[in-house]
């Protein structure tokens, strides 16, 4: 009976041995199956993972992109408003920078002529008049052919002239007046004022002419003549009037 009984034994352990290898070799294939699966998830987990990443990351700059791009549009727009603002400013600024040179100019320009007109002293003035009128009576009154002179100006006009009451007529250069009278024309009557309208017989029974030929030796005394009224009765005195010893003048 113990021989059977250890048999029975041997076999029962023999057989757990080779239920245990059994459930080892399954126990490590179904580990390695496991670990297989996991290592295939864990591979497929990490590329969506990479490619979720991926997307996220070309969105991010996509929209960066985008931002930046709106704000270098803002940035520039507001800075052509700025430099539109500043060209404006910067013309308004050079025209007025212009109106203001203009403006001195012509003040620079009317105070030259103001002081060159103030420089000048008035006695030259008359001087230059009185030159003038020198010459002007010298072409007017011709002696060889008519036999007749201009009887001169002495100190005592000069005298009547500074106690005029007329100081604004008697400071006018005589040259000016002058030039009036030849610019009227010698055929229209019209022309002539009408204090120099006399004839010449009248004209030569004015007490101021003292008429004489070179020939004589005798000096010719001033007669004092009344003051002038006006402008025109300058023209009709003898000083003035270089046609008044001019018989034929307006003939």
């Amino acid at each position: 009976m113990e021989k059977k009984y250890e048999k029975e034994l041997a076999e029962r352990i023999a057989e757990s041995k080779q239920n245990l290898t059994r459930m080892q070799e399954e126990h490590a294939a179904l580990v390695s199956q496991i670990q297989k699966e996991n290592d295939k998830k864990e591979a497929i987990l990490k590329s969506k993972h990479s490619e979720e990443l991926k997307l996220s990351e070309l969105q991010a700059e996509n929209e960066l992109r985008e931002r930046t791009k709106l704000l270098r549009n803002e940035h520039d727009a507001r800075m052509k408003a700025v430099m539109c603002e500043h060209e404006d400013e910067c013309r308004r600024l050079l025209e007025e920078l212009n109106l203001q040179k203009t403006k001195e100019e012509r003040q620079r320009a009317l105070l030259q002529l103001q002081w060159r007109v103030m420089g000048e002293p008035q006695e030259d003035q008359e001087v230059h008049s009185k030159k003038e009128y020198s010459v002007s009576s010298k072409m007017r009154n011709p002696v060889g052919g008519r036999g007749r002179m201009v009887a001169p100006r002495m100190e005592n006009e000069e005298d009547e002239e500074q106690d005029s009451p007329l100081p604004e007529a008697a400071q006018t250069p005589v040259s000016k007046l002058l030039k009036k009278v030849e610019h009227a024309n010698p055929g229209n009557i019209d022309g002539v004022p009408k204090h120099s309208k006399k004839g010449p017989r009248k004209n030569k029974k004015l007490p101021s002419q003292t008429i004489g030929t070179p020939k004589d030796g005798k000096v010719i005394q001033p007669v004092s003549r009344p003051r002038a009224s006006n402008i025109g009765d300058l023209f009709s005195e003898g000083s003035l009037n270089p046609y008044t010893d001019d018989p034929y003048a307006f003939d």
